[in-house]
């Protein structure tokens, strides 16, 4: 933010030492936004692995410290510890619906329609679905109940819980965002949405265009530089083609390709010990 980058120079002109941790949020399309950064820090700490070509890229010294989710999703529970503390049987395929962050009629929509077909894809499905909302209560309640009522397949509410609904599920359906590294770290498959009210997608596609590539959304995507979760975005997201994606991933015959794949990103985010590699890498700087 504006307030951000004074703050910076402020504290640059004073010779306090400044670094910027995780401070990149995916500015892969503001370049000009991170060649600002140069002279207004000693180090950036990245947490993806991508940003590094990035932050050098914009003549930003960088260090890559691995992404703070790694040391807190707890994956020593097992899938089936995980549905039994959910109250489900392991046998039972199990989907959670996370519609992401965001304004409410955004999130509220993008619910709908996770939730209509999620609901189509289990009813359809050879297999014993069940489908669970995490944080629950951060959801409007008279319209979670309208929705649930008018599903063929009724979602279980859950408050809090996202990383153990996250560990005991078989497939997830996910708005992009941080929840994806979550579920990738938890090694669970997943479906990407991506849809917003706003302008913020159409920019990201005219500068995609302009820059001659087009781009992902997930991040386990984004960090592999290759489409392993499918991604659903814009008016691509319907009940019909979230029924024929999870449907997909519930049936799929390629799980240890994708298995593969989650165990790649994990590998890209760090060992354990980022918060400790961080407070090092700070303590450096500063002397």
């Amino acid at each position: 933010s504006v307030f951000d980058f004074h703050l910076m120079d402020k504290a640059k002109t004073m010779g306090i030492p400044v670094v910027d941790y995780a401070g990149a949020a995916l500015r892969s399309l503001k370049t000009r936004r991170l060649k600002k950064l140069r002279g207004l820090v000693d180090r950036a700490l990245v947490v993806f692995p991508f940003e590094l070509a990035m932050y050098k890229e914009a003549g930003v010294d960088v260090e890559f410290v691995g992404h703070p989710l790694v040391d807190i999703v707890d994956c020593s529970m097992s899938r089936r510890e995980a549905k039994a503390a959910l109250g489900y049987d392991w046998t039972e395929a199990l989907v959670a619906l996370i519609p992401g962050d965001g304004g409410a009629e955004e999130t509220r929509e993008r619910l709908r329609v996770i939730v209509e077909g999620a609901a189509e894809a289990a009813a359809w499905s050879s297999r014993k679905v069940r489908l669970v909302i995490p944080d629950a209560e951060k959801y409007e309640e008279n319209f979670l109940n309208d929705l649930i009522k008018a599903a063929p397949r009724k979602p279980k509410l859950v408050k809090g819980m996202r990383q153990t609904a996250l560990r005991a599920s078989d497939a997830a359906v996910i708005a992009a965002g941080t929840a994806t590294v979550e579920a990738a770290l938890s090694g669970t498959p997943m479906l990407i949405i991506q849809k917003t009210l706003g302008l913020s997608y159409f920019l990201s596609k005219f500068l995609s265009k302009f820059a001659g590539r087009d781009i992902s959304y997930g991040l386990p995507n984004i960090i592999l530089n290759r489409l392993l979760c499918p991604e659903l975005v814009q008016k691509d997201v319907t009940t019909k083609n979230i029924t024929i994606e999870l449907g997909g991933l519930l049936e799929s015959a390629t799980k240890e390709e994708t298995d593969h794949g989650l165990a790649e990103v994990r590998g890209a985010l760090g060992e354990p010990g980022t918060i400790r590699r961080a407070a090092e890498a700070i303590l450096r700087v500063v002397g």
